[in-house]
């Protein structure tokens, strides 16, 4: 993709660049809700759907069986594990004012494991679905 500026064609910047540029327009004037909501529940639901869905396998891959590998991930990347549901739960800053919530719940015999991904609610005034 390119655009064109100042009569010359220039690749298009990339996504995270974009996801900056909106991020950094509005992360001042939006504070947390302090309320945890999952992308169904957000205003953009409609856009996770089909190629769309949160991509949650590579870490069920990696960690659906090792709950202490997970919270041990996520401290490298300073996240802090928290008490909630699930057999284990970590929240990450994944930029300075947009933190997430990974709950994750080990497979067994029956059902295979899950991973939830929870999002404060101020992510939807900070940042459209193609963002998050």
């Amino acid at each position: 993709v390119e655009i064109e500026r100042q009569g010359r064609w220039l690749p298009a910047p990339s996504l995270p660049a974009f996801v900056a540029v909106v991020y950094l327009a509005k992360c001042q004037l939006v504070p947390l809700s302090g309320q945890w909501v999952s992308e169904k529940d957000l205003s953009c639901r409609e856009f996770f759907r089909g190629p769309h869905l949160l991509q949650t396998d590579p870490v069920l891959d990696r960690f659906g069986q090792a709950a202490a590998d997970f919270v041990a991930a996520a401290r490298n990347y300073e996240g802090v594990e928290i008490d909630e549901t699930g057999d284990a739960a970590v929240r990450l800053w994944v930029l300075p004012s947009i933190p997430i919530k990974l709950v994750l719940w080990c497979g067994d015999e029956e059902l295979g494991p899950a991973l939830t991904v929870l999002f404060d609610k101020s992510i939807d005034m900070l940042l459209p679905g193609d963002g998050i």
